[in-house]
Formats: C-alpha cells, sequence, structure tokens
C-alpha cells in the first residue's frame, strides 16, 4: 500500500503564512482601493495590454467634436462646483454653450488650511478628459499635485512590503495625487483665465429642482431665495447627497444609496513623516488598536493622512479624545508629523463614512446626473474622480452639436454610454453581490492572487484589476464582460443595455 507523505510541519506554517499575507494585501487593496490607482503596471505589463485593442478612445473624440460650431447656444445649468461641475463647465463653454454654475459652498481657494480636504489620484482617465480641453489647463492641475508611482504596506513598523516601485518606461505617467480642493482651484484658476467675464456662483444653496419648468430654486448666502431659469439642461454634479437626483421623481427612476461600513477622519499635514518613503503612497497598520493610516504625498513638503476603521469599532482617533502620544504609540512611522497639528483637525472634525450610489438611468426630461451624483463606490476602486471627469467630457460632447428641440435625444446617447460604465466600475469596486458559491469565492481569489504576483507575464494571468482601471483606456464595461465568470450574472451586451435604456427614455421624458 502507498501512503502520501504529510508536509513537514516548517512547510505547514510557510504555507499558512504566505496565505494569509495574500489574504491581508487583497483586504489593504480591497479597503483602501480609493487610493490605488497610484499602483500602476510596469513597462513589461504595458507592452502587454498596448497589445489589446483600445476601445475607449476618449482624448481623440472630444477633442475633434470640439472643433464643430454649435448650432444653438443652448443654456446649462450646472449643479456643484466640484470637480465634474467645473470640467464640464470648462468643455460645454469651449463649445458655445451659455453656462451658470451654482455651488453651496465657499470658493475652495479661500478655504482654511484646517478644512477638511480630501486627496484624490489623478490617473490615465482624469488625464485624458482634462486634456480634452488643452494641455495648459493639465499643466495647471499639474503643478498644484505630487506625481507617484510607489505604494507600500507596512505590516509593522520594522516589515515593509513594497507592491509598486514605479515603472522604467519613460512614457509611463505617473498618477497625479493632490487635495480635491486645490483640483478644484486649479480648474477655478483656468475658467478665469479663459473666460475672464465667468463666474462661479459660490454660497448659493440649490434648495430644489423644478423639472418640469427647467428651474432651480436657491438660496443664497444672505437668506434670499431666489429662482433661477429656465434652462435647457439641469446637470447634477452635486455628489452622493445630489439635491438633483433627489429631485427626480419617477415611478421608472431608481436610485440605490447605501452607507459604507467603516468611518473615517483625514487630515493635512505640512510636514512628512520621517521613517517612511514619503515619495510613495503608504498604508500603515496599527501598532495598538484598530484603526488604519493611509499616508498620501500631495507635496514634497507634506500630504494627507486618513484614519479610517471598521463598522462598529470604538477608537480614540475616531472620537477626537486623544493626544500626540496616542498616536505614535499606534503608529510609530508617523513620527516627524506635526502632532499637534494633527490632534487638532482629528478633534475638529466628526467622522465620515462613504456611500455608494447606482441609478439605472442619468438622465430624465432635461435633467442629467454626473460624477458621485450619478455612481459612486466610496472611494472602493480609486476611479471615483476619474470617472466623473469623463462624464463632464462625454456629456458635453453629447450636448456638441444638439439643438433645443433634440436636447433629450443628446441625453439618452449620454446615458447609454455611461450608465454601462457606472455600473461596471461599481461591480469591480465590490465584487459579486448576493448569494455567491463558495466555488466562485475560492476561483475569484486564486485568480487574484495570479493576476497579482505574475501580472500577465510569463503568458500567467492578466494585469491586475487596478493597472486596467488606472492605467489603460479600456472601458469598465469591456473589463467587467472579461471577468463574467467570477460574477453570479453575466454583464448585460450594448444591445440589451441600450434596449433597456431606450424604453427608461421614452417613460421618461418628463420628470414627475
Amino acid at each position: 500500500m502507498i501512503t502520501k507523505k504529510k508536509p513537514s510541519r516548517p512547510i505547514k506554517i510557510r504555507m499558512i503564512f504566505l496565505g494569509s499575507l495574500l489574504i491581508l494585501v487583497m483586504f489593504a487593496f480591497k479597503c483602501h482601493g480609493f487610493h490605488m490607482n497610484s499602483l500602476e503596471s510596469g513597462s513589461r505589463i504595458k507592452r502587454k495590454i498596448q497589445t489589446r485593442p483600445i476601445i475607449f478612445s476618449l482624448h481623440q473624440s472630444v477633442v475633434k467634436s470640439n472643433e464643430k460650431a454649435p448650432k444653438k447656444n443652448i443654456k446649462v445649468c450646472i449643479v456643484g462646483a466640484g470637480p465634474s461641475g467645473l470640467l464640464a463647465a470648462h468643455c460645454l463653454l469651449k463649445s458655445g454653450k451659455q453656462v451658470s454654475v451654482y455651488e453651496s459652498r465657499p470658493d475652495p481657494r479661500l478655504l482654511d488650511k484646517e478644512d477638511r480636504a480630501y486627496a484624490l489620484g489623478i490617473g490615465i482617465r482624469g488625464r485624458t478628459a482634462i486634456r480634452s480641453v488643452d494641455e495648459s489647463l493639465w499643466n495647471t492641475v499639474k503643478a498644484r499635485g505630487y506625481e507617484s508611482e510607489r505604494f507600500d504596506l507596512y505590516l509593522t513598523p520594522k516589515i515593509k512590503l513594497r507592491l509598486r516601485n514605479g515603472s522604467k518606461n519613460k512614457d509611463v505617467e505617473p498618477s497625479l495625487l493632490l487635495y480635491q480642493s486645490d483640483l478644484c482651484a486649479a480648474l477655478l484658476d483656468g475658467l478665469e483665465k479663459r473666460y475672464p467675464n465667468f463666474k462661479v456662483h459660490f454660497k448659493q444653496q440649490i434648495n430644489m429642482v423644478c423639472s418640469n419648468k427647467n428651474c432651480v430654486s436657491l438660496e443664497s448666502s444672505d437668506g434670499e431665495n431666489i429662482v433661477a431659469g429656465p434652462f435647457d439642461v439641469i446637470v447634477g454634479c452635486d455628489g452622493v447627497n445630489s439635491v438633483v437626483r433627489k429631485s427626480i421623481e419617477h415611478k421608472s427612476f431608481t436610485q440605490k444609496v447605501q452607507v459604507l461600513p467603516g468611518e473615517f477622519k483625514v487630515c493635512q499635514s505640512s510636514s512628512l513623516p520621517s521613517n517612511i518613503d514619503s515619495t510613495a503612497v503608504s498604508l500603515i497598520l496599527p501598532k495598538a488598536g484598530s484603526t488604519t493610516a493611509f499616508f498620501e504625498p500631495t507635496s514634497k513638503r507634506g500630504g494627507c493622512i486618513l484614519f479610517s476603521t471598521g463598522r462598529g469599532v470604538q477608537d480614540k482617533i475616531m472620537s477626537g479624545n486623544l493626544t500626540g502620544g496616542d498616536i505614535l504609540e499606534r503608529f510609530p512611522l508617523l513620527d516627524g508629523v506635526d502632532l499637534e497639528e494633527l490632534t487638532r483637525q482629528l478633534k475638529k472634525q466628526a467622522p465620515s463614512r462613504a456611500s455608494s450610489v447606482q441609478c439605472n438611468i442619468y438622465h430624465c426630461g432635461s435633467t442629467v446626473l454626473c460624477g458621485d451624483a450619478a455612481h459612486a463606490t466610496g472611494g472602493v476602486s480609486g476611479q471615483g474622480v476619474n470617472s466623473g471627469l469623463v462624464d463632464a467630457t462625454v456629456l458635453a460632447e453629447c450636448l456638441q452639436d444638439t439643438e433645443a428641440a433634440n436636447i433629450q435625444d443628446a441625453l439618452l446617447k449620454y446615458s447609454k454610454r455611461q450608465v454601462p460604465e457606472g455600473k461596471a466600475l461599481y461591480d469591480l469596486s465590490f465584487g459579486p453581490e448576493g448569494n455567491v458559491s463558495f466555488t466562485k469565492q475560492l476561483l475569484m481569489i486564486l485568480t487574484t492572487a495570479v493576476d497579482f504576483f505574475f501580472q500577465g507575464r510569463f503568458g500567467i494571468g492578466r494585469p491586475p484589476l487596478q493597472t486596467l482601471l488606472g492605467q489603460t483606456l479600456i472601458s469598465f464595461s469591456d473589463i467587467r464582460r472579461k471577468r463574467n465568470s467570477l460574477f453570479i450574472d453575466k454583464f448585460p451586451d450594448v444591445e440589451v443595455t441600450n434596449k433597456s435604456l431606450e424604453k427608461l427614455h421614452n417613460q421618461m421624458k418628463t420628470c414627475i
């Protein structure tokens, strides 16, 4: 009788260690993916990707369409002066539209240093969208950020895994890391330079959108109620808690907003940690406690530190009841940061929670949604700002040669292009939902592991998901379809999606 030899104890221990390490790394990617677009592939992976058909040529299509003269001077109201709203203003003004922008918050260029500011990573999709206006606008944005391709995971203060070390290929542009407020400030500077008479209406709180009359009701900073309009198009770029989206009351329109588990606080640091590579994005696991720290350089002198914790976890950092010593005890690697400044910011702000948004269509009548107002993943994929910037340029392209009588057809075209992208990004961010079989769960773990370690080299696996999202222009829909085997339901093809959206469009030509 032949008996199988049992693996020795050291081999078992090594197998358990490697398996645990892999799960930890994938968990870090999942929980902190909103900055993961700094994880970009090396030149060998990039060369492999370039052999695949690029089915998403945003830059060429927008630039080409912007060369055509508009047929009608359409009036557009943009609600929200975030990245997608301001880039939409750039693109629409360039094509000759009359544009009004209303924002409830003050001008980001006037923000106090310690006001909460979120750091973003602009990858190839966002860069291409901004460059569709012109190269000088991208240079204005770029001057306010910090380029980095490195990513480090600190398991302990002494154990570091460099998960991304940059590319030797000079043609590969790194991700641009910067605060959302600085991105908005750069886009505003560009607007003022190109259109000296154009002004964004700050501190104008939109209370209601009258879709039937194409007007918006707003309250100015002095408390005066104003009705603005009528407009030919009202664009909701007002984020997850969108007033514009909530105004679409139609039985055929569905909006699903979910608060994601966990809480976070985000701080600006005017100094750099002395014990980590300050040129790299770093995920730091705590020495004590359950809160993780995420450092992202936004300049050569400082950066953003995000603290996050899981669902229902009580922690001093989230309560604000802590000292600089408490921070160093948990995160020795943050030594060198101004702890007094850090604790002051942590005590000043309340914990935040991220949300996801899903809509079955992005327009109703003459009202249309962009960015987080239409779709959001709570930062899990790291593509929130990039996809929002793409929305803005695609909407402008669809409205390029549109006359007032044909606006709804143009908005249907926009929904046909962007609704599948939003749904695909949601699926890729959160993975299969529902009653997922053990077999599919195991397949996803193994596929992710093979892609992570081999990255398509030697003909094994394929470029990691984050590489495809952050470093290529392949559509989210196409990436999702190639992963159908990992999901319960297959992603619908273009024809099925278009028929579904056409049916919704015909039902929603007039918002109730």
